[in-house]
């Protein structure tokens, strides 16, 4: 028996043919046999493809053909775009499937569309300021809150109600270093000069409730109505955090997209010294490490679509359990600047019956800016463990040949299950590949003993690709953050979180230039590598990642003269524990104080 063939065509919501996209055929089988790819191939200048395959792949079973599915995919053959119902029981020489219609925006260009014919949550004419480290980031929120008039609206993983927001003094503490605001009691005053402060916390299985916690604080607090209630889910969380105030007045509105939960030990400068007791005494899974943590403020259009997730699910707990103090939709907002912004998120389905299917908007918006990227791209986040991500970077290196990935990555999470995790898909990426380099954080300073070497916690969730896009949010490269937590759980409905990210469009997608993500990227780099401003302008030659391979050989070569590093960087290390981990780089530790 000669080859089977499958035929058909992809078009647009023009009736255009689309081209470049990939086609799989998949044979559906009857318990207990797998599904079966049949071929892969990709759509022609005129939309069309065919592919062949031999009827050995075509297994009867109890005398009846198996069924056949079509999934289209985007050019980097990592992101579904459109998949057909099953043709039955086909025995036909030639299946002829009728043309099958993506909206062009869906396939291409760099803005997310959640499977539609527009870009979702993108608006022009913003203000956006990228604040690094929780100094600036807790200074900026109070401001906010002091100049508030009308409402605060928060929503966070957690809140603890001593948090010091502010202390007295610069960057380096001293003595007379002191408290000087705490988040929770400006909360409060702004709620006694009028402000309707309404806050919403995650509350679920596995991560501690700080709702009863922060209630008892405006409790006990005396005459004021503050409302703080928690959103509860069972095995996902509430991850999102942000803050806005006055989202309903264009001339005052603005918000904070948060990386951080309201807690002590994420406070930090960017010196993030060894020893600094405004951090606090620490975070479980984390300790008393220094800690790196990005944050953005948005003026303008983007706020309403900040404001839409905590409207959403606090109108829902009112209908659900308090029955009134439902918040208006948010009203589109006046210019603010000249930043184009897109708001792009993950939600669960079926936690809100207006989402029923849920958003997976981050993963789209990585998806395409990886699949699009020319030149490098860099990725700062918590967690390396998402294998659609390491997919789509796969895809991206070998499609352009000229393409460099930086990543910057924890030697050990919060969870410690995922060091093997990250280790796996670092090893498929190709740990040694020249045009790969994965790094980590690490801080020097003077210690009882000696030079104390440890490590510095990355707490961002930052991106950036061609100086021309840039994300800031909540939203780690793990499952649970992008689609479902499939890197831990495998079931039909693994869970996810809810999380928002800021994507800024910076000279592409038809936004404006702005100069804004290359100048987070500067901001960024010249923290971690210990460098000016103005040597980050252009790469050497090399590329980018040149630049920071040449930092790493430095530094090792300053810390095995005993000597502090500039900056902060050196290689990642698959190995499990701080000093191992510096020493499969070759470095002489016995001078160092080095804690796990």
């Amino acid at each position: 028996m000669g080859s089977r063939a499958i035929r058909g065509r992809v078009i647009d919501e023009g009736d255009r043919p689309i081209s470049g996209l990939v086609i799989l055929a998949h044979g559906n089988y009857i318990w207990p046999f797998n599904q079966q790819l049949l071929g892969r191939t990709i759509t022609d200048d005129e939309g069309k493809y065919s592919i062949s395959y031999s009827p050995n792949k075509y297994m009867q079973l109890l005398g009846q053909a198996p069924d056949i599915t079509i999934t289209i995919l985007d050019r980097t053959g990592t992101r579904e775009l459109a998949m057909t119902d099953k043709f039955r029981h086909v025995n036909d020489d030639a299946l002829n499937v009728p043309a099958i219609m993506v909206p062009r925006a869906s396939a291409e260009g760099m803005a997310a569309t959640l499977g539609g014919l527009n870009p979702s949550r993108l608006t022009r004419n913003n203000d956006a300021e990228v604040l690094i480290d929780g100094m600036s980031a807790f200074a900026s929120m109070v401001a906010a809150i002091e100049k508030a008039q009308y409402t605060i609206h928060i929503l966070q993983l957690s809140f603890s109600p001593d948090l010091i927001a502010i202390f007295t003094g610069g960057e380096i503490p001293s003595c007379a270093t002191r408290p000087k605001d705490v988040l929770a009691q400006k909360l409060l005053e702004a709620n006694q000069r009028g402000v309707k402060v309404r806050i919403l916390l995650n509350e679920n299985l596995f991560a501690p409730s700080t709702v009863d916690e922060l209630r008892d604080f405006f409790k006990n607090a005396g005459n004021n109505s503050v409302d703080v209630r928690p959103f509860p889910l069972v095995n996902n969380a509430v991850h999102a955090k942000s803050l806005t105030v006055d989202s309903q007045d264009n001339s005052r509105a603005e918000a904070f997209i948060i990386g951080s939960p309201f807690e002590q030990a994420y406070w930090d400068t960017p010196n993030h010294l060894i020893f600094d007791h405004r951090r606090g005494s620490g975070n479980p899974g984390i300790g008393n490490k220094p800690i790196h943590d990005v944050c953005i403020r948005l003026r303008g259009p983007a706020v309403a679509h900040v404001e839409e997730t905590f409207v959403e699910l606090w109108n829902f707990r009112s209908r659900e359990e308090h029955s009134a103090d439902i918040i208006p939709p948010p009203k589109p907002l006046k210019a603010a600047g000249t930043q184009s912004v897109q708001v792009v998120r993950t939600f669960p389905a079926e936690i809100l019956p207006e989402i029923t299917t849920g958003e997976t908007g981050i993963l789209e918006a990585y998806q395409r800016a990886i699949g699009n990227a020319q030149d490098f791209i860099y990725l700062e986040n918590q967690y390396f463990t998402s294998q659609t991500i390491s997919d789509a970077l796969s895809q991206a290196l070998s499609m352009n040949p000229g393409l460099q990935i930086i990543l910057l990555l924890n030697e050990n999470t919060d969870v410690p299950a995922y060091k093997e995790l990250q280790n796996n898909l670092l090893g498929q990426l190709g740990s040694s590949h020249p045009r790969i380099g994965a790094f980590s954080l690490w801080r020097t300073g003077p210690s009882a003993e000696s030079i104390e070497l440890k490590q510095c916690y990355i707490h961002s969730k930052v991106a950036v690709i061609d100086d021309r896009w840039g994300t800031v949010g909540s939203a780690n490269l793990d499952g649970i953050s992008m689609e479902a937590y499939i890197d831990i759980i495998e079931r039909e409905k693994p869970p996810r979180n809810v999380e928002v990210n800021a994507v800024l469009f910076d000279g592409i997608q038809g936004e404006p230039a702005t100069g804004k993500v290359a100048q987070m990227r500067r901001e960024l780099w010249a923290e971690h590598l210990g460098l000016q401003h103005r040597a980050l302008d252009s790469p050497p030659p090399g590329g980018w990642l040149e630049l920071w391979r040449n930092a790493v050989r430095a530094n090792i070569e300053s810390l095995n003269d005993h000597q502090t590093m500039k900056g902060r960087i050196l290689p990642y290390s698959p190995e499990l524990s701080a000093r191992e981990q510096l020493i499969s780089h070759g470095i002489d530790i016995s001078k160092f104080h080095v804690p796990d």
